[in-house]
């Protein structure tokens, strides 16, 4: 008898244990994890965005223009200056007027973008290559909520925080997006 006593108390121990285990590692997680980045939008892009802004207000196609105009508004929404929230971050990559990649096809359409503008501008390529910085930058802080230990030293060293970059590289391909949409209207006559 004593000995059934004993192996419960040894199991309901070890579950004990376990579970304050799990709790440590769970405020541990909760405390360590990144709640903000440090993003900066350059001179350069505000200036080419206020150029190709007063040039697209001239685009003769108006839901071309509508569509273009919401492509600059979104950029200017998403502009950011310093210390921002990962949630924040979150809300102004996907629910400030949707993902870039959405905008394709309502643009394909109100611009009138054949296949050979498709070809000649690489369309398809620019608006997805602008939507994979974000994900780049979301991914590495999404799941930040599983158990797991971290490695601080080798993260350190081998770990380079490439948000910064990975927001201008996001940047300039919208602005390109923008560009190439106007320089398309102005071959078109549209302009």
């Amino acid at each position: 008898m004593k000995e059934k006593i004993n192996l419960k108390t040894i199991v309901a121990t070890l579950l004990f244990a376990y579970m304050i285990g799990v709790v440590c590692l769970m405020i541990f997680n909760y405390n360590t994890a990144v709640k903000s980045i440090e993003l900066h939008d350059t001179k350069e892009n505000i200036i080419q965005l206020n150029e190709l802004s007063k040039e697209a207000e001239n685009v003769k196609n108006t839901a071309c223009r509508e569509k273009i105009e919401e492509l600059i508004q979104k950029y200017e929404d998403t502009s950011y200056q310093g210390e921002i929230s990962l949630k924040d971050f979150y809300l102004g990559a996907v629910h400030k007027g949707g993902s870039i990649l959405s905008y394709y096809p309502i643009i394909k359409e109100a611009c009138y973008i054949s296949e050979e503008d498709n070809e000649k501008y690489n369309f398809p390529y620019l608006f997805t290559f602008a939507l994979l910085p974000d994900d780049e930058i979301m991914k590495e802080y999404v799941f930040q909520y599983e158990l797991h230990l971290k490695d601080y030293f080798t993260r350190d060293v081998l770990d380079a925080r490439l948000a910064g970059i990975e927001y201008q590289i996001e940047r300039k391909n919208e602005l390109m997006i923008i560009s190439k949409l106007i320089e398309m209207e102005r071959e078109k006559g549209e302009l």
